[in-house]
This record gives C-alpha cells, structure tokens and sequence, in this order.
C-alpha cells in the first residue's frame, strides 16, 4: 500500500488481507510504502517477482503518477498487471457552514467576484480534492486559490475551523460533518444523487455538465505476472467483495463495491489516467 495507515486506503487493503487470509493465501499481510506521492511503493510492486504474492492496492493517485512525476522509473500503464476494481464512492464539494455559500451557484459567483483570492483545501498536490477543484475551474471558467494539506485530517481540520472555506471532500470523509451541520452539501460529483444526502444535488443538476468525479480503489500485479495467476487472483477479490461482512462493512464507509474482469479494471484504469493526466497538464500542476 504506497499510502500511509489511515482511511479507505487501509480498509480496502485490510479488507483483501484478510479475505486471503481465509485459505486462499495464509501469512498475507499489509505493507505501508508511503512517500514521493505514492512513487515509492509504486516502483516497489512494479519491480517485485511476478509471481502473484506481491498486489498494489491503487486509487486515485494512481491516475496521475506519471504526469505528475515524469522522472518516475515505471508507468502506471505499461507495468502492471490489473486484477480489480475494487469499489468507488463519489465525492462532496462542502463549504464550512459559517461561510454565505449556500450553493453551487453562490460559491462561483463569489469566486467571479474576487478572481484569485477564495481560497479551497486539498489532501495534497495532485490528489482527487485537488483535481476535482481544477476541473471546476476549468468548467465555470473561476479562479481560485490552493491550499494543499499533508493529507485529510489536517485538511479537514483547517475546513471546520474556516481557515479555508471550501473543498472537495470523499463521501467518506465529508458525509459525518455534513450530517452533523458544520459543513455544509453544496454539490456531488456522483452522476445521481446518494440516498444518504438526498438534499444534496448533483454537479450537473447545479448547472455543471460534464463533470462527473469518483474517487476508487483497486488492485494490480507486476505486468509479467501469468494470466492464470492474474485470474485467479480476480476470482478470489471478487469472492472476497461478495462477502456479506465485506458489503456491510463498505455499506457503512458509503464506498459502492465494483469488482468485475481484469479488463473491465484496466480499461477503466486506462480511462482515467487519460482523463486527469489532462487535467493536470491543462492546470499545469507540477508535483511539490
């Protein structure tokens, strides 16, 4: 896992160790490789036998790495192997609800009004709450100003105190503090509204069409791992997210399960490298 202990990251890997652990593969364990924005572990898996014991578990930094980090020794395409997509979960652009944001809306013309100076939270350099802000950018034609944070917690942190005014946050991690009145549901990225936030409109119902974001989680092996260990390792995942204590558990995170074929996984892999690399050249982000 390139990321440190903490969040869906960790329960999305603890939850196919365990599942391994079951009789597939006794003796699994989780491995944090943070740092360099998710390179090190990165090039760690890419570079480990292909032999079917060694799995990266990939979300959304996965789709920028080379185009935030050309000098990077390996490519997120051409060096691994997909095995699945395992769950996806939209995410909330929030206001602390201090500020006079009340909606989409609101929040563009006051970002119109004072070009360069509202201010938006990240999780850091190139992550899903950074880019997602950028595609917004780009579709109202606004300007804000960033404020990247060395992951959630200080992010969120900062957020609820009205440090900075707004962000993007995952559904995980914003839908408690929406629920409890501090921050407030301007829009979701997600291409229907969540039962959870029924209230809460879409991007597109707030006028935004063609913005659609998700942040997801999956799995992938060193490229030259065979085929027949490849589908068998899809198998067993995708036993393991039909589990009844796997459903209810990502129930309760508001994380939807994907599973599904390798290709199925890969071509959405490849779907969203193209997606946000553009987004970062456009944006002309560079990596901190």
């Amino acid at each position: 896992m390139p990321y440190p202990p903490g969040g869906f990251n960790d329960v999305a890997t603890r939850v196919l160790v365990q599942g391994f652990n079951e009789g597939f593969a006794p003796g699994s364990y989780a491995d944090n490789k943070p740092g360099a924005g998710t390179v090190i572990g990165t090039e760690l898996v890419a570079k480990s036998p292909p032999d079917g014991y060694t799995i990266l578990v990939v979300s959304f930094p996965f789709t920028v790495l080379n185009a935030l980090y050309p000098a990077a020794k390996v490519d997120v395409i051409k060096d691994f192997a997909a095995l699945n997509y395992i769950g996806y979960a939209p995410s909330l652009l929030v206001a602390n609800a201090a500020t006079p944001y009340k909606s989409v809306n609101d929040l563009i013309e006051a970002a119109r009004a004072r070009p360069d100076t509202l201010l938006y939270a990240s999780t850091s350099n190139g992550s899903s709450a950074h880019l997602f802000m950028e595609l917004f950018k780009s579709l109202t034609k606004t300007s804000l100003v960033h404020v990247p944070y060395k992951g959630n917690g200080p992010a969120m942190i900062d957020l609820l105190g009205g440090q900075v005014p707004v962000m993007f946050a995952n559904l995980p991690n914003g839908l408690p503090h929406v629920q409890s009145g501090k921050l407030r549901g301007l829009a979701i990225t997600s291409p229907k509204r969540v039962d959870v936030l029924p209230d809460v409109q879409t991007m597109s119902e707030a006028g935004i069409a063609g913005f659609e974001a998700n942040t997801w989680w999956g799995a992938v092996a060193p490229l030259a791992t065979p085929r027949d260990i490849v589908v068998k390792l899809n198998t067993e995942i995708n036993r393991i997210l039909s589990t009844a204590e796997v459903r209810k558990l990502f129930q309760t995170q508001d994380v939807q399960i994907a599973g599904g074929s390798t290709e199925a996984c890969a071509d959405y892999i490849r779907k969203q490298v193209g997606l946000w690399s553009k987004v970062v050249r456009d944006a002309k982000i560079k990596a901190e």
